[in-house]
């Protein structure tokens, strides 16, 4: 008798690999772990009441306010690369590459997290960024119905 399939899974504190066969076809399979790659969502979590507010500001003019670098220090050390980002939004999609920033991942992660502010992304283009001296500003544009 023959062994018809097999499944092997490898995990540590970051990453899990799962490998299986059957007679025909050999699977890889390779997760990164949560708790690495959303470092950053407690503190956007904490951030939201002000984000929804000034979302919901900038629908009249442009918003801007003041991090905490202690806040995103204590969540984790982006070094050289710092925390700068962009994030550009249209109907509550990303429509920019944002896959190299943590900091904007997990920025996304939480509004996409608070229904209120899905509400307001709608038929709206939105860039949130994040620049050198950690304020984050906020303009939003309404999108035409007529493109």
């Amino acid at each position: 008798m023959f062994l018809q399939s097999f499944k092997v899974v490898f995990k540590n504190a970051r990453h899990q690999y799962e490998l299986f066969m059957n007679s025909s076809s050999l699977y890889y399979t390779f997760t990164a772990n949560n708790m690495e790659d959303r470092q950053y969502l407690t503190t956007w979590k904490r951030y939201l009441p002000v984000i929804r507010l000034h979302i919901k500001k900038s629908f009249n003019e442009d918003q801007q306010f003041k991090l905490n670098i202690q806040d995103f220090e204590s969540a984790g050390d982006r070094g050289k690369s710092g925390y700068t980002f962009n994030i550009q939004l249209e109907n509550g999609k990303v429509i920019n590459n944002i896959s190299g920033s943590a900091v904007a991942r997990d920025l996304f992660e939480a509004l996409k997290s608070d229904d209120a502010i899905k509400a307001m992304l709608l038929d709206k283009s939105v860039k949130i960024s994040v620049g050198k001296s950690f304020i984050l500003s906020i303009k939003t544009t309404h999108i035409s119905a007529y493109k």
